[in-house]
């Protein structure tokens, strides 16, 4: 068996968007604010089934 947070890790997809110039990422129809220095680049988030928080890599 794997734990939890190991299984939740297989439970994410990743999805590229491009940050807007007022440095937010839209999912489902709700924005998030990601950092200030992202604003105009493309990013992956991992957003998973049983994730409370939006990760946002880039390169």
């Amino acid at each position: 068996m794997c734990s939890w947070e190991r299984f939740c890790n297989f439970a994410r997809e990743p999805q590229r968007r491009k940050v807007g110039s007022d440095t937010r990422v839209s999912i489902e129809g709700i924005a998030y604010e990601v950092e200030p220095d992202l604003a105009g680049e493309t990013v992956v988030l991992w957003w998973g089934l049983f994730d409370n928080e939006l990760y946002v890599e880039f390169k």
